[in-house]
């Protein structure tokens, strides 16, 4: 029997008249399909720089750090608050170079049809190829239907399409592995203000992630001892940090207090509402305001978490030199 194929609008003005299908191969199929992702790439790109100054579209490696900064706020904004909600669905995520500027990416979703379920995974398109994989800790990850869906359930609050909220999360934050009612490892990540519990199988090359827990379902948590350090990063290879700076004990004991106080879900605010009704040049116009606000300053650098490259960066303001006693 033929497979029939999915078709949805593409929306943008900047390519018109296009629909973004599936490619299939068997019991695999990719969305969108790889020959579309060039021009939904050079779209998608337009579109961003579009409501960017002509001095903050032309970000480079030279730039000064006010500046990337600034285009990665602009870029987060964009992927997250402009197009979380597409009516196409289309996913699209900031990706970095090693210097610190940030790009914007289109994801292609493959889904895997196995004898248990489907498996799902995710790989980004931008400038006529395909961009190093994510990976943690040297292996590939990737996610039941299962996760996906009560990742909707348990840990957001929004009209994000389900798998563009549990990607945006998962791949753009700080990895913690716990132990789940004293026996099982799983991930923990911070979502939405509470936590989301992640239960997963770990083989030689992979991790997967079986379902999403919020802190009602989890009868007890605890650290790992001795604490595991995994890291996101792109590309397969890797090599553990030997000295390590962020403190990932006192992050696990923030994600535990969420889990023993019960964190709810951060109610969707009516600020936060009216933010994905504004242009795309008014959020890029706030962005300074907001930088400002935020406590950033001319000092604040960008880092890589411990120093590895990859999508999960972090914010540091040096602190001043000490004055010498006289």
């Amino acid at each position: 029997m033929k497979q029939s194929v999915r078709a949805v609008a593409f929306k943008s003005k900047y390519l018109r008249d296009f629909s973004m299908v599936d490619e299939r191969h068997g019991s695999r199929h990719l969305f969108p399909a790889t020959e579309q992702l060039p021009a939904l790439s050079r779209a998608i790109d337009e579109e961003f720089k579009a409501g960017l100054t002509s001095r903050l579209a032309a970000t480079d490696g030279r730039a000064d750090s006010w500046r990337k900064l600034q285009l990665w706020k602009s870029g987060t904004a964009f992927c997250q608050i402009i197009n979380s909600e597409r009516p196409d669905h289309l996913h699209i995520q900031p990706v970095y170079t090693p210097e610190f500027v940030t790009r914007i990416a289109v994801v292609q979703h493959i889904t895997q049809s196995e004898s248990g379920g489907n498996r799902h995974w995710f790989r980004a398109y931008r400038d006529n190829a395909f961009l190093p994989d994510i990976y943690l800790s040297g292996k590939r990850v990737s996610f039941s239907s299962h996760a996906i869906e009560r990742y909707n359930q348990r840990s957001t609050n929004n009209h994000v399409n389900p798998t563009v909220a549990l990607v945006s999360e998962f791949f753009y934050t700080v990895i913690t592995v716990v132990k789940l009612n004293d026996t099982n490892p799983a991930l923990a990540i911070d979502a939405g203000g509470t936590l989301a519990v992640l239960p997963f199988e770990e083989t030689a090359t992979g991790f997967f992630i079986l379902t999403t827990l919020s802190p009602h379902e989890v009868i007890h948590l605890a650290p790992i001892v001795p604490m595991r350090r995994l890291y996101l990063h792109y590309g397969p290879a890797f090599t553990q940090p030997a000295a390590p700076i962020f403190n990932i004990a006192k992050h696990t004991g923030k994600l535990l207090e969420r889990w023993r106080r019960k964190q709810p879900l951060q109610v969707r605010t009516a600020t936060e509402g009216s933010l994905r009704s504004c242009s795309w040049t008014s959020i890029v116009q706030l962005v300074n305001t907001v930088m400002h606000g935020e406590g950033f300053t001319e000092a604040s650098r960008l880092l890589f978490h411990d120093g590895v490259y990859g999508p999960t960066v972090l914010t540091s303001t040096p602190t001043p030199p000490a004055v010498a006693a006289a």
